[in-house]
């Protein structure tokens, strides 16, 4: 069963709030990074503390601009009219996942296998995350 055109403006909606709540975020983010680069001045154990902090934020960055990339595709799908079918295997997307996730482009099966594949590529790269293509 396709998607109605209320259930995709109410997915819309959605999608939209998420990006412009990614968008805040990583500006946000990146203010924190940029304020964090003076270490100079601290002491040895406060240059460390800084130091992680300043990690994380980079960490969370990357992964709202990442989350913000899948919503921005999502998006295009709500344009293109392929949203809510799987881009692997184009079976339709349970509407209790797009609830839950939104902007994911797979169905469970294919995000399985998506996972696997990623924490493969995490195992070779030593822990490094990476974005692995199907």
């Amino acid at each position: 069963m396709a998607l109605t055109s209320q259930q995709l403006d109410h997915f819309r909606r959605i999608l939209v709030a998420r990006r412009e709540e990614l968008a805040r975020g990583t500006i946000a983010a990146e203010r924190g990074v940029n304020e964090e680069d003076d270490l100079a001045h601290l002491d040895p154990s406060d240059r460390a503390t800084a130091s992680i902090a300043k990690d994380d934020l980079l960490g969370e960055a990357a992964r709202s601009s990442a989350t913000l990339a899948e919503v921005e595709a999502a998006l295009d799908r709500i344009g293109d009219g392929s949203y809510g079918r799987c881009t692997e295997c184009d079976r339709e997307i349970p509407l209790a996942r797009l609830e839950a996730v939104p902007w994911t482009p797979y169905c469970i099966q294919d995000q399985e296998i998506a996972d696997r594949r990623r924490e493969q590529a995490e195992t070779v790269t030593g822990g490094a995350p990476s974005r692995v293509a199907k």
